[in-house]
């Protein structure tokens, strides 16, 4: 069985910018940087809970007034 290639965060949104024979590093450092403007980043996978935390299980409820 052939073992899956990792990459840094970097390259792996690289690659989704396909420019010639290689990768747009720049267009990729503009989404990590607009990403973390945002509040987001990048983890492995390993690190994300499989399971949403019990108190984001309940419904959320919002009162609107005119």
């Amino acid at each position: 069985m052939a073992q899956e290639a990792r990459f840094d965060p970097r390259e792996a949104v690289a690659r989704f910018f396909p420019v010639g024979a290689g990768y747009d590093h720049d267009k990729a450092d503009q989404l990590i940087s607009w990403l973390r403007s945002c509040g987001y980043a990048i983890v492995p996978q390993e690190r994300v809970p499989l399971v949403p935390e019990a108190e984001s299980l309940e419904p959320q409820l919002f009162e609107y007034s005119d």
